[in-house]
């Protein structure tokens, strides 16, 4: 990473703290509840199942339940840690936003532009403050990086990630 990227990834990131930071403390709320029991502390076998086997209480969706196995296995039932994991794939939106911009129309002020614009929208607010919501952020992540690759000619890499932001 090139000392510009990663000031564009560092101020990407302090903006997204600025604007957000309040929903790294909001604590669980409505379906948060059922995904946290069924994906914390649970043995590996139970985990999987309940990722890729039939819903038990939700409609299937493998890569947003494998998001909330891997933060059940980190964090148990500390909604910060699921609210700073939602955050930090909202900053690599912005950030693969930026690369994508930059990437298609040449400038590095047009592409920082976008990626500010996606990266501290009001809409994002239901994703980041609601952990179950998060979903969004994470299909539009796989989604964005595939674009990405598409259109630096990686396409076996992109139809990969595609595939990824349909199943979550």
């Amino acid at each position: 990473m090139t000392k510009k990227n990663f000031v564009v990834l560092a101020t990407l990131t302090c903006l997204a703290i600025l604007f957000f930071w309040r929903g790294l403390f909001n604590f669980f709320t409505q379906d948060d509840f059922i995904l946290i029991d069924n994906f914390s502390q649970n043995s590996l076998t139970e985990n999987i199942a309940n990722i890729f086997g039939k819903p038990k209480v939700t409609h299937w969706r493998p890569i947003h339940n494998l998001y909330f196995a891997i933060g059940g296995s980190i964090f148990g039932k500390n909604y910060v840690g699921y609210h700073l994991m939602t955050l930090i794939v909202h900053v690599a939106s912005g950030y693969l936003i930026f690369k994508t911009t930059r990437k298609i129309v040449a400038s590095e002020k047009a592409a920082f532009v976008a990626a500010i614009i996606y990266l501290t929208n009001p809409s994002h607010f239901v994703s980041i403050y609601w952990i179950s919501g998060g979903a969004t952020i994470l299909g539009f992540f796989f989604f964005i990086a595939s674009f990405y690759c598409y259109i630096r000619e990686k396409k076996l890499l992109a139809g990969t990630l595609f595939a990824l932001s349909l199943l979550d």
